[in-house]
This record gives structure tokens, C-alpha cells and sequence, in this order.
């Protein structure tokens, strides 16, 4: 399991589910890279837009805490 964690959430990243891409799929890996790059140079802007798109068209679910 791919997850991500972003201000105190966690999300699995799962691109295989997405309603709208199409074979062949990035990877949870190289999605995860990229998330991983943007913190590092501190654009916090595109994490913020890229987990609201994943979680509109299925390819990142948030991980709710039990």
C-alpha cells in the first residue's frame, strides 16, 4: 500500500481505480515521487490540488483514523 500523509491525514494512492485514466497507469510509486518532490521545494499548492482531483476521480482515497 502506497500511502501518503499531508497534514496529519493519510491517503492511499491507488491509480488503478481512477474513474477517468486510462491503461497504461502511473504508478503509486512515481505518484508518490511527485508528491515527495513538492514538499521538498515547498509547493504545497499543487499537493493541495492534486489530492483534491485524486480524491474527485478515485485515484487517492483518505485513510480515515479508527
Amino acid at each position: 500500500m502506497v500511502t501518503l500523509k499531508f497534514k496529519s491525514k493519510e491517503y492511499h494512492i491507488v491509480p488503478e481505480q481512477s474513474t477517468v485514466m486510462c491503461p497504461p497507469y502511473r504508478s503509486a510509486d512515481a505518484l508518490l515521487r511527485d508528491f515527495e518532490y513538492c514538499k521538498e521545494v515547498g509547493d504545497y499548492q499543487t499537493i493541495k490540488n492534486r489530492i483534491t482531483n485524486g480524491l474527485r476521480w478515485g485515484w487517492i482515497k483518505e485513510l480515515k483514523n479508527n
